[in-house]
């Protein structure tokens, strides 16, 4: 996996996660990828990439790690 951290062109800070065809091979095999951030960005917090067939499958996966208050939304993939 290509890790990156940057300024985009709008002044926004930009981070870059390339994911390789084995990266992506792994997660829909049901294999998490687990981000640590504090060495990329300087910041405590962990990005957590699955895969899954549908978003529907990827929620019920995830549905014993998630509480009531964890916010979910679903983005329509971008051509």
């Amino acid at each position: 996996m290509l890790k990156a951290a940057a300024k985009g062109a709008d002044g926004k800070a930009l981070l870059v996660l390339g994911l390789s065809r084995k990266n992506t091979e792994l997660l829909l095999e049901g294999r998490p990828i687990s981000v640590e951030l504090m060495g990329l960005i300087g910041k405590e917090a962990t990005i957590l990439l699955v895969g899954g067939e549908t978003e529907e499958a990827i929620a019920a996966e995830l549905a014993e790690f998630i509480g009531p208050g964890t916010r979910i939304e679903r983005a329509e993939p971008s051509s």
